[in-house]
């Protein structure tokens, strides 16, 4: 590691796309950068010195007001919603009224970010986007009816059962998917995203 100032920590993070935070030690001038904002976890040891600094959207597409962060890599803004009895209806309707939509696990990348970033969350489940109630034939889309061509099943639970007609990710085992049926008492986080245009 070599030793730079907290501006040039700054910039470095700025510079990379993945960085959403930083830490930085004024003592022996060493700057970590991190691709989450420690939301659910804490770092295993402190010292002397370090400051944690999250980094935030200066382009205007995501406004971090209403607590929506922005990573630049994947052109994703989202905000992580605590605990919450599960209830696609209202998750859905809260996002909505924040100009957002339940997030979309349209690929392999934002399935592992999201596991990243909801590490050591204090619930089993994380409700995402996705319904079989759309098609007759039962098709997993999401809500604007365009077919899911990504997914992370627990085929040794046998999913999807059809014992539910919304998705969620288990924290337990792995992140992988079941469907649920909705609403219920169980709690879980739900995540929203709010669509962007590429720049």
């Amino acid at each position: 590691m070599r030793k730079i100032s907290l501006y040039q920590c700054q910039m470095e993070c700025l510079r990379n796309l993945r960085c959403l935070a930083f830490f930085y030690n004024n003592v022996n001038r060493l700057c970590i950068l991190h691709e989450t904002t420690f939301k659910y976890t804490t770092p295993l040891k402190s010292e002397t010195g370090w400051k944690f600094y999250e980094n935030q959207d200066g382009s205007g597409q995501c406004p971090s007001n209403d607590n929506f962060l922005f990573h630049r890599e994947y052109n994703l803004c989202y905000s992580i919603n605590y605990a919450f009895p599960m209830d696609y209806d209202v998750m859905n309707a809260s996002c909505q009224a924040k100009d957002a939509e339940l997030i979309k696990i349209r690929n392999e990348k934002i399935q592992n970010y999201t596991e990243l970033v909801t590490a050591g969350a204090p619930v089993a489940y994380i409700s995402i986007q996705g319904t079989d109630n759309i098609y007759p034939n039962r098709s997993w889309s999401w809500d604007d009816g365009k077919l899911m061509t990504y997914f992370k099943w627990d085929i040794d639970a046998n999913q999807p059962t059809g014992g539910g007609d919304h998705i969620v990710m288990s924290i337990h085992y792995q992140y992988e998917w079941y469907d649920f049926a909705m609403p219920s008492n169980t709690r879980c986080i739900y995540i929203c995203e709010r669509r962007i245009s590429k720049t």
